[in-house]
């Protein structure tokens, strides 16, 4: 079952791990944008993407963290990904559809869905920024990010 959770919003811009290491956390407002996909190859109208930051795990799989950016009236449609993933609203206002409900989402919202859960995301008179964290991590620009329902 999904979850959602309001939190306050974020105010680091890296995280320091012991004395080697350092996570950095890239800055949404400089990040390149390019239209996102659907399993066809098909830019869906109204969304664009960025690369976030991805880390290969011991097990050959990837966890990572990506910007996409909705324009006001836009949408994902019905669709599933092969793993768990976390949506954190940096800004605007927009639905998450889970359940035959719209649940309502805006900044500091964080939203748990479920590997292979069906869900969409869309906008309606407003534009929405979410930072979408996933594992197993697709780049965003692949075919392979999400199976329509």
């Amino acid at each position: 079952m999904p979850n959602i959770v309001r939190i306050a919003p974020a105010t680091r811009s890296s995280l320091t791990l012991g004395r080697n290491y350092r996570i950095l956390f890239p800055n949404y407002r400089h990040c390149p944008r390019m239209p996102l996909i659907d399993p066809d190859g098909h830019a869906l109208p109204g969304i664009l993407g960025g690369h976030g930051v991805r880390a290969e795990k011991p097990d050959g799989s990837f966890l990572g963290c990506d910007f996409i950016w909705l324009h006001p009236e836009s949408g994902f449609p019905m669709h599933t990904h092969p793993g768990d993933h976390i949506l954190y609203v940096i800004r605007g206002a927009g639905f998450v559809h889970i359940d035959g409900r719209d649940i309502l989402v805006g900044q500091g919202d964080v939203v748990h869905i479920p590997a292979e859960y069906p869900h969409r995301v869309f906008t309606s008179g407003s534009a929405l920024l979410m930072a979408a964290f996933g594992h197993p991590h697709k780049e965003i620009d692949s075919q392979e990010r999400m199976a329509l329902v």
